[in-house]
């Protein structure tokens, strides 16, 4: 199972959530708003920094649907400008239900 985290530009969040939810193996999503510093193509000192609001999208997909899910959403966020957000996949060890206790295991196992 993998991590995936995406952070995209607001104005971006109802075609990436229409996309993921037409997948039927989908298992859900959370989003959290963010704030972040990074610089535009002209600018080179700290001073320089912009201030960036964007979302934070987090969910747990089996690694039958990982690269498809980083797909969705690259595609439905971008907008082929700078600033458009980044990817990224982390590998888990374990996942544990908290109402259960019990280990999630991967469909294919």
């Amino acid at each position: 199972m993998n991590e995936i985290k995406a952070f995209i530009r607001v104005e971006c969040l109802e075609n990436v959530l229409e996309t993921l939810y037409a997948h039927p193996e989908f298992p859900g999503i959370t989003i959290s708003e963010v704030f972040g510093y990074g610089h535009s193509d002209s600018a080179r000192s700290e001073s320089d920094l912009l201030r960036v609001h964007m979302l934070k999208l987090e969910c747990i997909a089996t690694d039958a649907i990982s690269n498809e899910v980083v797909q969705m959403i690259g595609q439905a966020a971008r907008t082929g400008g700078a600033g458009d957000g980044r990817i990224s996949v982390h590998r888990l060890q374990q996942v544990v239900k908290i109402g259960t206790g019990k280990a999630v295991r991967e469909e294919s196992e």
